[in-house]
């Protein structure tokens, strides 16, 4: 199992175990606020309006085709079964709104670096509030020398694995080896690696959508993505999304835009062999992420804004966001 699939199963298992004890309990308070304690005294009711809601979608999709019977009334499911399926989906729904009050605040998604919508109102573009976690552009990301981004010249670059540490007034040494602060990197590698396209490229965008279905609206995914460097910077090559059960729902490799500088294999996992026979491209896959999360879906994930700059995605609904 690579780096990527232990991170992602690591950071959903403590997620899934959280989520499962909430929807089993049945009986009890989901969120424990006074609206919520309301909405619960009538259980009841809630099942009965999301049926009817049910029963008019499933009318209004039917008599949209000529002919066709509505399926609702062909097609009926016994009582205990449409019981069973209304009463998931209120659960779904509850510990929807239980998870989305741990989420992120414009101001924190904002320190964070989230791409959050041009004030411009321009399409596609999007503006960053954060530090850049350190970026200075012309650099390279792993030794911090100023190096020829262009590639026409490409020198060795010597660098560690964990960078030296300042805090209690004190320098501390690098992690990965114990040598000190501005020592020779104890790993080499063939050339430097920037990570300009992330900070400096802004626009071509995509935001998700609100979507209509029920079971689109209340949905909560891990993501983690892993990146190589390229000419271009660092480009995204391959996401992988798992539901609040701990199903893998997405799993895919895409091709870089641009020619690879370095698979960064170190730390995505990613070799030259991964990317055999793949012709996803990024587009293709980007596409796909906007499919699977609605304005709605509430995002789990470590360092999660530096993925969704990597994807070049923006959400619309600023508190369905989580860093955990």
């Amino acid at each position: 199992m690579s780096t990527a699939d232990k991170t992602t199963v690591e950071m959903t298992e403590r997620t899934n175990d959280k989520i499962e004890k909430v929807g089993e309990e049945k009986n009890t308070e989901v969120c424990a606020t006074s609206n919520e304690a309301k909405n619960n005294e009538r259980p009841e009711q809630e099942v009965k309006e999301v049926a009817e809601q049910t029963s008019t979608n499933n009318g209004e999709r039917s008599a949209n085709v000529p002919g066709q019977k509505r399926k609702a009334d062909a097609d009926l499911d016994s009582p205990n079964e449409k019981k069973s399926k209304k009463q998931k989906l209120i659960t779904k729904k509850k510990v929807h709104q239980c998870y989305a009050r741990l989420a992120l605040s414009e101001d924190l998604m904002r320190e964070l670096d989230y791409p959050r919508p041009d004030p411009s109102g321009k399409e596609g573009h999007v503006k960053l509030y954060g530090n850049h976690f350190g970026f200075k552009a012309g650099y390279c990301k792993r030794c911090d020398k100023l190096f020829d981004t262009t590639f026409s010249r490409r020198t060795q670059c010597d660098f560690h694995m964990e960078r030296s540490k300042r805090f209690n007034g004190r320098q501390h040494p690098h992690g990965c080896c114990g040598k000190g602060y501005g020592s020779r990197g104890c790993r080499t590698a063939p050339s430097h690696v920037h990570k300009g396209n992330l900070y400096l490229d802004l626009e071509n965008y995509k935001a998700t959508e609100k979507k209509e279905s029920e079971n689109d609206k209340y949905t909560i995914y891990a993501v983690d993505t892993e990146s190589i460097h390229t000419k271009k910077g660092i480009e995204v090559c391959r996401v992988t999304v798992v539901d609040r059960k701990l199903k893998v729902v997405y799993n895919e490799f895409c091709l870089p835009t641009t020619e690879v500088v370095d698979y960064n294999t170190i730390w995505s996992g990613i070799t030259e062999k991964d990317l055999n026979g793949v012709t996803k491209t990024f587009e293709e896959l980007r596409d796909d992420m906007l499919k699977l999360f609605s304005a709605d879906t509430i995002l789990v994930g470590h360092g999660l804004s530096s993925d969704l700059i990597a994807l070049k995605k923006a959400t619309t609904v600023q508190k369905m966001q989580l860093l955990l």
